[in-house]
C-alpha cells in the first residue's frame, strides 16, 4: 500500500465537503416532501369532496324517495333547501319522474365540480318504481382553501426542522472532528517513526495521505514482529472467555423471562376466572328469572317472544364467556369435550344468519342448505361446533368479493357433514397445508389484513378433539371448499321424552326443605322463586356461618351452596356441615359461578354431593333434585300436540284473515333465503300497519322463532292457491 501526495486535493478538508454535502440533502428534501404533501393533500380534498358527494347523493336518494312518490312538493322542496346550506355544494336540481324538476339551486361555480346524478325508485314488494332523479355538483374550493393554509403551514414546520437538524449536524461535525484530526496527524508521524504508542490520543478520523502512508509502515513494522501473534492469541482465549460469561448471562436472562411469562400467564389466567365470576353471577339472576317467567301461562305471544329474546341472549352471552375461557384452556391443551343434546337445525341457523350480516354488506350471495334427513335433536359439544362453522363461515365471506357463499349440512351414520362452499380468491396448490398453521393469513392484494391469522389452526384442532376431520379442496381464482366431519349421535326416543318433558307443578310426598345459601340477594330470591312454586319450604342465608347454625335448626333435605362468598365461603361450610352428625341427611349441591379449574374448586366439588354452574337451568336443576331426594315430580296436564301448519290453516281459515297476495311477495322471497330475523321484522310492521292481520303476523312470529322454514313456505303457497 503506497499513497502518494497530490498537491490539488492537499488544502480538501471533510468537514467542508460534509458541511455542503449535508445543506445540499436538506435542500432536495425540503423540496420532495414540501412536493409530496401538496399533492397528497390536495388528493386528499379530492377524495374527501367525492365521499361527500356520494355520501350526500345516497342521503338524498334515500329521503326524497317517500316525498317524490308521495308527490310530496313542499317536503322535496324543504330537502332540497336544507341540504343547500352545505357551502360545498353550488348545484342541485330535484326532478320527479316526469323530469319535472321541483327544486332547483345554482351558485357561482368556479374551478373543476364534483357530479353525481342518480335515480330515485320506490319499492312496492319486489318491485322498483322510478319516482324521480336528483343531481347535485359540489366545489372543492373551500376544502382547497383549508388545505392550502395546512400546507403552508406544513411546509413552514417541515422547513425549520431540517433547518435546524443541518445547523445542529454541522456544529456537531465542526466540534467531533477538528480534535481527532489534529491528533491523527500526530499518530502518524508516530507511527512513521516506528512507535506505536497511542496514548493520550483520540482515534483519528481525517488526512488521508499521512494515514495511508502510516499505515503502510506499521504493517511493515508488524510482519516482522512475532510477539503481536502471541498477542493475538491472547486476544482470542480473553473473547472466548468473554463469550461464555455472556451465554451464561443470557442463560439467566432467559430464566428470569419465563418465570415472568409464567407469571403472566397465571396473573391471566386469574383475570379470565375473576372475569367470568363476575359475569355469570348477574347472568344467572337474568336467565333464572327468564325461565320462570316462560313457565306462566298467562303471557301473550309477544311476551313470550320477548323473554325468549332475553334467553337466547343470555345464552348468546354465556356462550362468548365461554369462549373466552377456551382460548386459555387451547393454549394450556386443557381443552376438554362437553356432551350435551342441543338442536342441531338451531345451531347451524345460528352460525349462518351471525355470519350472514358481513355477507350482506359485500352483497353476496349466502344460502343455507339442508340435507333431506338432518335430525333435530344430536349430542355432542355444542360451542365447539358452532366455533367451527363460524370460523369457516367468517372465512369465506371474508375472501369473497363476488358471487356468494354455500352452507351444506347432512347427517347420516351418526356423523354430520358440513360443506363451506365459496367463490373467493381461491388458495394455491402449496398453501392448502400451511393455512392451517399459526399466525397464517393469506396475502391478498388491496385486503387489509384482519385477525391474527389463528381461526383455522384452532379449527382443526377443534375439530380433531371432537374426533373430527377437516379438508379443504381450492383453485386460485375459483374459490374453496372447506369440508367438516365430525360425529354427532343422534338422541333417542328417552332423552327426547325427557327434553319434552312438561312443566313441573310440584311433587309428590312429604314436604322437604331446601336451604339456599348465597351472599348475592338477587340470586338467593331467584332460586326461592323457583322452587317455592313447587311446594317445598325454602330458607336463605347470606354467609358460611348462618348457613351452618340454620342448618343445624331446620335439618334440610338439601343446601344449595354457593362457593364465594365472605367470612366463611362454601367449601368451609360444607366441610362444617359434614362434621354434623344431625345433617348427615342433608344433600348438598354446591353453585358457583367460577368455571375455571382450580384446587379450592375442585375441593369445593368433592365435599358436595353434586354440583351445578352458574347460570343455572332449571331443568338441569330438578333433575339433580330429583336424583338427590328421590321425589317425583307433578307435572301440568298434557299439553296439546303443536297442529302442522297446514292442520292450523284448515282450522282457522274463517278466523284468520290473511294479506293480499301482492302484500306477500316480500315474505316469500325472505323465506325461500331463510331469513328469519326479516321475516319476524316483516310480521310486525304488518302488524303495526294494520290490525287485523294481528293473529297472522304473531304466528308468522313464532315460525320464524322457531327457525320453521319449510312450514312458512307452505303456509304462503297454501295462501296463494286460495
Amino acid at each position: 500500500m503506497n499513497l502518494s501526495s497530490d498537491k490539488a486535493i492537499e488544502n480538501q478538508s471533510i468537514t467542508r465537503r460534509l458541511t455542503a454535502s449535508l445543506i445540499i440533502t436538506v435542500l432536495i428534501v425540503s423540496a420532495i416532501a414540501i412536493t409530496a404533501m401538496h399533492r397528497v393533500v390536495s388528493q386528499a380534498a379530492i377524495r374527501g369532496l367525492e365521499r361527500k358527494a356520494d355520501e350526500t347523493l345516497a342521503y338524498l336518494v334515500g329521503t326524497l324517495e317517500v316525498p317524490l312518490w308521495a308527490v310530496d312538493d313542499d317536503g322535496v322542496r324543504t330537502i332540497g333547501r336544507a341540504v343547500s346550506q352545505d357551502g360545498s355544494i353550488v348545484r342541485l336540481i330535484i326532478r320527479n319522474e316526469s323530469g319535472v324538476v321541483i327544486f332547483s339551486m345554482e351558485k357561482d361555480k368556479n374551478g373543476d365540480l364534483v357530479n353525481r346524478t342518480g335515480k330515485i325508485f320506490h319499492k312496492q314488494g319486489n318491485l322498483e318504481k322510478p319516482a324521480g332523479d336528483v343531481s347535485v355538483s359540489m366545489t372543492p374550493a373551500i376544502y382547497k382553501a383549508s388545505d392550502r393554509r395546512l400546507l403552508f403551514f406544513s411546509m413552514l414546520i417541515i422547513v425549520l426542522i431540517l433547518i435546524s437538524v443541518a445547523i445542529v449536524t454541522v456544529i456537531f461535525i465542526r466540534a467531533a472532528l477538528n480534535k481527532p484530526l489534529k491528533s491523527l496527524n500526530e499518530l502518524t508521524d508516530r507511527f512513521a517513526a516506528g512507535r506505536y504508542d497511542t496514548s493520550g490520543h483520540a482515534l483519528p478520523y481525517r488526512e488521508f495521505q499521512p494515514f495511508g502512508q502510516a499505515l503502510t509502515e506499521m504493517a511493515c513494522t508488524i510482519e516482522g514482529q512475532i510477539g503481536m501473534v502471541r498477542k493475538g492469541e491472547e486476544d482470542i482465549r480473553k473473547l472466548n472467555a468473554e463469550l461464555e460469561q455472556r451465554v451464561k448471562l443470557r442463560t439467566a436472562e432467559l430464566e428470569v423471562a419465563k418465570e415472568r411469562a409464567e407469571v403472566a400467564n397465571q396473573a391471566k389466567s386469574a383475570f379470565l376466572s375473576n372475569m367470568s365470576h363476575e359475569l355469570r353471577t348477574p347472568l344467572n339472576a337474568i336467565m333464572g328469572y327468564a325461565q320462570i317467567l316462560k313457565l306462566q301461562d298467562t303471557l301473550t305471544d309477544r311476551q313470550q317472544q320477548r323473554l325468549e329474546i332475553i334467553r337466547t341472549s343470555g345464552e348468546h352471552l354465556l356462550t362468548l364467556i365461554n369462549d373466552i375461557l377456551d382460548v386459555g384452556k387451547i393454549e394450556a391443551r386443557k381443552m376438554e369435550l362437553e356432551e350435551v343434546t342441543f338442536d342441531l337445525p338451531l345451531l347451524l341457523r345460528q352460525a349462518f344468519n351471525i355470519t350472514r350480516i358481513k355477507a350482506d354488506e359485500k352483497d353476496l350471495s349466502f344460502h343455507f342448505e339442508a340435507g333431506a334427513v338432518l335430525p333435530r335433536y344430536v349430542r355432542g359439544d355444542e360451542r365447539k361446533l358452532r366455533q367451527i362453522l363460524l370460523n369457516l363461515l367468517s372465512n369465506a365471506v371474508k375472501y369473497t368479493h363476488r358471487g356468494g357463499v354455500i352452507l351444506r349440512a347432512s347427517h347420516a351414520g351418526g356423523e354430520l357433514r358440513c360443506e363451506v362452499t365459496d367463490t373467493g380468491i381461491g388458495i394455491a396448490p402449496d398453501k392448502l397445508e400451511t393455512i392451517f398453521e399459526p399466525f397464517t393469513q393469506l396475502a391478498v392484494e388491496g385486503l387489509v389484513r384482519e385477525g391474527t391469522g389463528l381461526g383455522l389452526t384452532i379449527t382443526r384442532e377443534l375439530a380433531t378433539l371432537m374426533r373430527g376431520r377437516i379438508a379443504v379442496e381450492s383453485e386460485p381464482g375459483k374459490g374453496s371448499t372447506f369440508r367438516l366431519e365430525v360425529p354427532l349421535a343422534t338422541v333417542g326416543e328417552a332423552e327426547l321424552a325427557k327434553r319434552s318433558r312438561k312443566s313441573v307443578t310440584g311433587y309428590r310426598g312429604e314436604r322437604m326443605r331446601i336451604l339456599v345459601v348465597d351472599d348475592n340477594v338477587t340470586n338467593a330470591s331467584m332460586l326461592v322463586s323457583m322452587l317455592e312454586p313447587l311446594g317445598f319450604p325454602v330458607a336463605t342465608a347470606g354467609n358460611g356461618p348462618e348457613a351452618v347454625r340454620l342448618a343445624l335448626e331446620q335439618r334440610p333435605d338439601l343446601v344449595l351452596l354457593d362457593l364465594v362468598m365472605p367470612e366463611m365461603d362454601g367449601l368451609e361450610a360444607a366441610r362444617e356441615m359434614r362434621r354434623h352428625r344431625e345433617l348427615a341427611e342433608s344433600r348438598i349441591i354446591g353453585v358457583s359461578a367460577t368455571v375455571t379449574e382450580s384446587s379450592r374448586r375442585d375441593e369445593f366439588v368433592a365435599a358436595c354431593d353434586d354440583f351445578l354452574a352458574k347460570p343455572i337451568q332449571i331443568d338441569t336443576l330438578l333433575d339433580k333434585i330429583e336424583t338427590l331426594l328421590g321425589i317425583s315430580w307433578e307435572t301440568a296436564l298434557p299439553e296439546m300436540p303443536v297442529a302442522p301448519v297446514t292442520e292450523i290453516r284448515e282450522r282457522e281459515r274463517e278466523e284468520v284473515e290473511l294479506p293480499p297476495p301482492e302484500e306477500m311477495l316480500e315474505l316469500h322471497e325472505l323465506a325461500l333465503r331463510g331469513d328469519m330475523r326479516k321475516i319476524e321484522a316483516w310480521a310486525t310492521a304488518l302488524e303495526e300497519r294494520y290490525s287485523r292481520y294481528e293473529r297472522f303476523a304473531g304466528t308468522l312470529r313464532e315460525l320464524a322463532g322457531g327457525y320453521k322454514a319449510n312450514e312458512i313456505l307452505a303456509l304462503l303457497e297454501d295462501h296463494k292457491g286460495k
